[in-house]
């Protein structure tokens, strides 16, 4: 039986936060994962196959994520409110 295909996966951790950027299918769409509070998955597709601005976009999404715990936010942030800095 033929191995299948390896598929595109990079993890990033700046400041702290764990981004996963990954294709579902070869070629495909890439699709990033944050790992928000209580352990819970945000997945969501970034509707393009560009490689090098997927890394550029998750690198300023866990950034912001970042400076929010940093500057003393308590709680489960969620991703709309970091979405409305």
């Amino acid at each position: 039986m033929p191995r299948p295909k390896k598929l595109w996966t990079k993890i990033l951790n700046d400041a702290g936060v764990a981004v996963r950027l990954y294709e579902r299918t070869s070629g495909g769409p890439l699709y990033r994962e944050v790992r928000t509070g209580g352990g819970a998955k945000d997945r969501k597709s970034l509707g393009h196959s560009d490689r090098t601005l997927a890394v550029q976009e998750a690198t300023a999404l866990a950034r912001r994520m970042g400076e929010l715990r940093f500057a003393g936010h308590t709680g489960t942030l969620t991703l709309g409110q970091l979405g409305a800095l």
